[in-house]
């Protein structure tokens, strides 16, 4: 469905699997409705999806909706929904293979291409065109630069800043290329020289959860296990920034399951956790793992990721880079 006259109309219907592209002839709303009747659905229920479970619909749609569908019965089915979109069909798993094939040319191309006294604009340049270039769609490329002998960043960066890359800097990277609508995410810290003592012991921290979180990725472990298993960070003088597992469902709703220690399950998550606040895992799930190491005053950071599928036997990395600080060639 979309609104008359978008000049993206032709676009939708040749990226949709959906060959039912509807214009909404006077108002989307109206066209909803009129379609509603044609199928002869106004006198059933009327499963409702909100955006997200924290956004759902606007009241004047509401309105709408009861005045001109007034023997339909509306439900919310947002719950349901989610639970179907978590576990994910062979073809879905494909589109998420592509997805990560796709990150990791991103990040093999800083690898090859970025040099110091490139801006970080082109750094960000660097990635789109490979990536676009290699199939990709327009998704998230999040970089953040700065020196290692006087780290002032500790997470990536949505957009470029005017900084020039110098000779002995990190640039860490998150990156979700979208194939098909669906999204799969990584990143590697790369250095454009030899890594600082602290920056090795970070990413020796990074690789050891990485290693320690991968085996509680099995169906019938649960969130509670990966949760155990990243509390070797306190014996340490680093700590995690934001969560470890980051669910993707790939489509609107967009709500994630987010597993870490900052992660405090409210009423909504009742959405995706069960009622002992655990995430038990099935076949089909998919996570991306990601450590993302901070020192405790939130001035050094360095980001390692990759994404995951649970199978009947286990869990298996979608993305193919060896664990390890990528060092550009330039």
């Amino acid at each position: 469905m979309t609104r008359p006259g978008h000049s993206l109309a032709g676009a939708m219907l040749a990226r949709t699997a959906v060959r039912n592209v509807i214009v909404g002839k006077p108002s989307v709303l109206g066209a909803i409705v009129d379609e509603i009747k044609e199928r002869s659905y106004d006198k059933g229920r009327i499963g409702i999806v909100e955006y997200d479970p924290y956004t759902s619909i606007p009241k004047n749609h509401w309105d709408y909706f009861a005045a001109n569908l007034p023997q339909a019965e509306f439900v919310f089915v947002t719950k349901e929904f989610i639970a179907l979109r978590l576990l994910k069909s062979t073809e879905e798993i494909q589109f998420l293979e592509r997805s990560a094939e796709l990150g990791d040319v991103g990040i093999c191309a800083m690898q090859e291409r970025v040099k110091p006294g490139m801006t970080e604009g082109e750094v960000f340049g660097i990635v789109h065109e490979a990536v676009m270039k290699a199939g990709g769609e327009m998704g998230m490329i999040q970089i953040g630069s700065c020196s290692m002998l006087d780290p002032d960043i500790n997470d990536q960066r949505p957009r470029p800043v005017e900084r020039v890359i110098g000779d002995r800097d990190i640039i860490n990277n998150e990156l979700g290329i979208f194939y098909n609508g669906y999204e799969a995410q990584c990143g590697r810290p790369v250095v454009t020289g030899e890594p600082t003592e602290e920056y090795r012991e970070m990413f020796d921290i990074a690789a050891a959860g990485y290693k320690r979180l991968v085996p509680t990725l099995h169906a019938g472990k649960s969130s509670a296990d990966s949760i155990n298993a990243m509390n070797f960070i306190h014996d340490t003088d680093y700590e995690f920034y934001g969560g470890f597992l980051q669910g993707m469902l790939g489509a609107n709703p967009r709500h994630e399951p987010q597993i870490g220690f900052d992660r405090v399950q409210t009423a909504e998550d009742r959405f995706l956790f069960g009622v002992d606040g655990r995430l038990v895992y099935e076949v089909g799930h998919v996570f991306t793992l990601q450590m993302h190491i901070v020192d405790r005053k939130h001035t050094r950071g360095l980001f390692v990721g990759d994404f995951f599928e649970i199978e009947q036997t286990g869990p298996r990395c979608l993305n193919k880079l060896p664990l390890e600080m990528v060092r550009t060639k330039g």
